[in-house]
């Protein structure tokens, strides 16, 4: 039972002390045997137990239930939440999670309103009700089709790609000045020959059409299609951040959703090594809560 001899004798003390009765008789020298009287309570004690048990797994699922709003950058609502929210409905099977693709400039006003729990976003946030976490810097890289002549390479640089069909995002997006300040700083401007958003970028390198210039999260997904994930170099660096709203305390869910999203940028910067620190928005992130 995991209990010491004296510590049983002292309880069921108590219990005979509590009810007036004794419940137990010797038996022999090493044996107790129950008394009539505690023959009539024993039943009403087996309902006590199960009431326990059924209070202790009702606790367990309002741990572990209710519905979670995930607001999330599409490049991770694409890339990494799937996998973190698979891992974690085994630990809240009653969990119901709603994840909702967005661009950065949505998220935080959509979190202040309360119709997000949570915002993973390229952005910190600029408010007073919210608290900032930097997650992770993760790098721009190259995906290369598989069996491309630079497919072999350790890394590329913007004069490895000169004569290369491009596939790169889209210039309404936030990163791609950077993308286009790396080449023209290096001598080679870049002319992509398709722009698209950064969770399709992959399909044009799977099918060979071009070498994908894109941030790794949009890439790491799809590392086991027919394609090469290298650095880029000089590396330019993609800051994630975790937002949430000031004060409210995380659903445990959140909690372990929040691990499960570092674990899986600790593998992308293990994998590839050439990674800048982290930007200026990073260092101008607020300091977040203890979780």
């Amino acid at each position: 039972m995991g209990v010491s001899q004296p510590a049983i004798s002292q309880t069921i003390f108590a219990l005979e002390k509590a009810i007036g009765a004794k419940l137990f008789e010797r038996a022999g020298a090493r044996r107790l045997a129950p008394t009539p009287e505690a023959r009539v309570v024993y039943p009403s004690c087996c309902e006590v137990l199960q009431a326990l048990a059924r209070f202790e797994a009702a606790a367990r699922d309002a741990g572990s239930g209710g519905r979670i709003t995930i607001g999330a950058v599409p490049s991770v609502a694409m890339g990494f939440a799937p996998d973190a929210i698979d891992r974690l409905r085994g630990e809240y099977p009653q969990i119901q999670i709603h994840l909702d693709p967005r661009y950065p400039g949505n998220l935080e006003p959509l979190l202040v309103a309360g119709a997000l729990d949570v915002a993973i976003s390229t952005e910190p946030g600029t408010g007073d009700k919210v608290d900032t976490e930097h997650l992770a810097t993760v790098p721009i890289v190259a995906a290369v089709p598989a069996g491309h002549r630079l497919a072999e390479r350790d890394s590329l640089g913007p004069g490895d790609l000169d004569g290369e069909a491009i596939a790169t995002l889209t210039r309404s997006s936030r990163y791609r000045p950077l993308i286009d300040r790396m080449f023209s700083e290096a001598g080679h401007p870049l002319v992509p020959a398709i722009e698209a958003p950064g969770f399709t970028l992959c399909d044009f390198v799977g099918q060979g059409q071009a070498i994908g210039i894109m941030a790794a999260v949009s890439a790491w997904r799809h590392r086991d299609r027919a394609m090469v994930i290298l650095p880029l170099l000089p590396a330019v660096g993609w800051d994630i951040f975790l937002l949430r709203r000031r004060g409210v305390e995380p659903h445990p869910f959140l909690v372990s959703f929040r691990a499960d999203l570092r674990a899986q940028f600790d593998a992308v910067n293990a994998a590839l090594p050439a990674l800048p620190v982290a930007g200026p928005a990073a260092r101008r992130a607020r300091r977040p809560r203890p979780v």
